[in-house]
């Protein structure tokens, strides 16, 4: 089953570590993602909240 498929599974806002397990990859990845502009975010640089929009548009992107 793709991602696109499952992500009705994620809320509004999800924490690094949400996002880390939905895509199968580290928390330490995702923040490079971040790092990099693959994945928009909110709040403090300890606590980042990704949205399900930004999450949706990095799925498609990738092709995953």
């Amino acid at each position: 089953m793709f991602l696109i498929e499952k992500l009705y599974l994620l809320k509004g806002a999800n924490s690094t570590l949400d996002v880390a397990k939905f895509l199968n990859r580290s928390p330490r990845t995702i923040r490079r993602y971040k790092v990099a502009g693959f994945l928009e975010s909110n709040g403090p640089k300890n606590r980042l909240l990704f949205s399900k929009k930004s999450i949706e548009a990095f799925i498609i992107a990738r092709g995953l």
